[in-house]
């Protein structure tokens, strides 16, 4: 169970891209994994202009608002899995609360994408 944090994502060799800071960003197309309420500064809002904005997040809030696409997801109280802490040491978290019926895991949503 690979963690969606910046660690696990490191550790996996995906790219970790700060939205604050899209600089530079070429890419047409951003999937972006929103676990914190971002300030939508006018610098973001320009920053993702033009570009093709799919969000997964577990609250509504400005940017699954600009999002072409916001997918619900769970909240960590809502799942099992592991992250990465900031010495790099893994450590599991059990569900707490099952979520609404139709919230699906991140994983269970690229899986019905693909097909």
């Amino acid at each position: 169970n690979k963690s969606p944090n910046a660690n696990g994502l490191k550790e996996i060799k995906s790219s970790v891209i700060d939205p604050l800071n899209l600089n530079g960003f070429k890419e047409n197309v951003l999937l972006i994994l929103n676990q914190r309420d971002l300030t939508m500064t006018k610098k973001l809002k320009d920053s993702l202009q033009g570009k093709f904005v799919i969000v997964f997040s577990f609250f509504e809030n400005e940017l699954t608002k600009l999002a072409d696409i916001a997918f619900p997801i769970p909240s960590i109280a809502e799942k099992f899995g592991t992250y990465t802490n900031f010495q790099g040491k893994k450590q599991a978290f059990k569900k707490a609360i099952n979520p609404d019926k139709n919230i699906k895991e991140l994983t269970e949503i690229f899986q019905l994408l693909k097909t």
